[in-house]
């Protein structure tokens, strides 16, 4: 039988409400599977490495996966490490958790990220610093947008295209929000792991309209 509830193991009492609410919305939105099986688990990886992007380091795992339709949320969860004075790796028995709300589209868009100007997420910072780097895109019209975010695309055209206005509102309304386009995957990304950040990231997603 598969798998009908959110992953809680490892967490406490608040971030396990946090969890079921994020899915709970998700069930409101539709039909939502919780993905367990190891093969679809390393397919996905598998398409993810083939395009260089690289989600994992040894202190990192999924705390779920829910299917809604064509899009996963993935739930990650990061153990906290620090560099001691010599230099030696110590980690703590304490976690960041994000979300990633993924797609893949049936185009290739080239290679943009939306990322906010400064921002404090080891995960999301690796994840980023491992696709690639171009020219700035700026974004006439959308002040708070282009204070808080800096964008980078291979393809201005394309940028041109994607982020239209309700996209930019939406992004620009909060301060940390990331995206993630590499040919024909689609990642929107935010720290946390409740209602609200899977609210954000799933409208976001929505509005890109890919």
């Amino acid at each position: 039988m598969p798998e009908t509830n959110p992953n809680l193991e490892g967490v406490n009492n608040d971030l396990a409400e946090d969890i079921k609410a994020s899915f709970n919305y998700l069930r409101s939105q539709g039909e939502v599977a919780v993905i367990t099986d190891e093969q679809e688990i390393n397919l996905m990886l598998a398409e993810f490495a083939n395009s260089g992007i690289n989600l994992f380091d040894g202190y990192t795992q999924f705390q779920n996966i829910f299917k809604l339709n064509n899009c996963y949320l993935l739930q990650i969860r990061r153990q906290k490490v620090y560099r001691g004075i010599k230099g030696e790796v110590i980690v703590l028995n304490e976690y960041d958790l994000s979300s990633i709300v993924y797609k893949q589209a049936p185009t290739d868009y080239g290679k943009l990220t939306i990322e906010p100007a400064e921002y404090h997420i080891p995960l999301i910072a690796k994840f980023l610093s491992h696709v690639f780097s171009s020219d700035d895109v700026f974004i006439p019209g959308h002040h708070l947008f282009n204070s808080k975010y800096r964008v980078r695309a291979t393809d201005k055209a394309v940028a041109d295209q994607l982020l239209t206005d309700p996209v930019l509102d939406a992004i620009g309304g909060d301060s940390n929000v990331h995206v993630l386009i590499v040919h024909d995957k689609i990642l929107v990304l935010h720290d946390g792991v409740d209602k609200n950040t899977t609210s954000i990231i799933t409208q976001v997603l929505n509005l890109l309209r890919i």
